[in-house]
């Protein structure tokens, strides 16, 4: 068995599926690889067909905690293995965020918080639309009672393409059904010099398109030190589900200044140190 390295990041592997003979084998396959592997990599399968890609996902989704994404219009599985500290930023940073909403800044009443759960990497599934067939493991998502999708989904891509983290980022909005409503896209790249990091959030406009919202640096810091927050109204969180006689345009600040705070500790946890 060959496997080739991709000279655009040492974490990624390709390799085709068009070897193996049947569904069963290449999911097995891809259960053993993942089952060895001792670090962070990313393995990108291409020419899948896409019962074949279905059987690999759910064996993988049954018994490792990997970020995956299978998609029928490239014919490709991609799967993140031994994920990073940097990977489950948003897994701390977007709950600290509610829970600020609700109790210091009283903007989220009980009710409302209740609405709200949190879930790192759940596998979603688009079976209509124009995403239909895709399947995708998000890094996070903040999940309203009642929708079938999340209304705010995070993707975090550590020394990965930019190009695919934004591809990620315009499929579970266009695919989100009208639910998804905010999209933050989370890259961060090792330099001599220390880790740099960028954020990026889309919302859904009318027709269901993601527009720029904002884009900042996270590492390096600004200098001088700025208050940094990214605001999203509670219509955007909470979308057909926003409850009577609240106002759909309350502004809910999303601080950068603790997501960096968050960030630090855990690039420390990896050895390593902000830009």
């Amino acid at each position: 068995m060959s496997l080739t390295p991709n000279p655009l990041s040492e974490f990624l592997i390709t390799e085709s599926a068009s070897k193996f003979k049947s569904a069963n084998d290449f999911a097995e396959h891809v259960y053993s690889l993942i089952s060895e592997v001792k670090e962070h990599r990313v393995f990108l399968f291409t020419e899948v067909p896409e019962s074949w890609g279905r059987a690999a996902f759910e064996a993988v989704d049954e018994s490792f905690p990997c970020r995956q994404t299978l998609d029928p219009f490239t014919h490709t599985l991609r799967v993140k293995a031994m994920l990073e500290y940097i990977h489950e930023i948003a897994d701390q940073w977007m709950p600290l965020m509610v829970e600020k909403w609700r109790y210091q800044d009283n903007l989220l009443t009980q009710h409302e918080r209740l609405l709200l759960s949190y879930v790192g990497n759940t596998t979603l599934r688009f079976t209509s639309g124009p995403c239909r067939g895709w399947t995708k493991s998000p890094d996070f998502t903040i999940q309203v009672e009642g929708q079938s999708f999340p209304s705010i989904v995070v993707e975090s891509g550590w020394s990965e393409g930019y190009n695919k983290l934004f591809e990620d980022i315009n499929r579970l909005i266009i695919g989100g059904d009208g639910e998804t409503n905010i999209a933050i896209l989370m890259n961060w790249r090792q330099r001599v010099n220390g880790v740099t990091g960028i954020i990026e959030v889309y919302r859904r406009d009318n027709t269901n398109i993601p527009q720029l919202l904002h884009r900042e640096d996270i590492f390096p810091r600004p200098d001088p030190p700025t208050v940094s927050m990214i605001p999203i109204r509670r219509v955007d969180l909470f979308g057909r589900s926003l409850l009577t006689g609240s106002n759909p345009n309350d502004v809910l600040n999303l601080d950068l200044e603790i997501l960096r705070n968050v960030a630090t500790l855990g690039l420390h946890r990896m050895g390593l140190s902000p830009f």
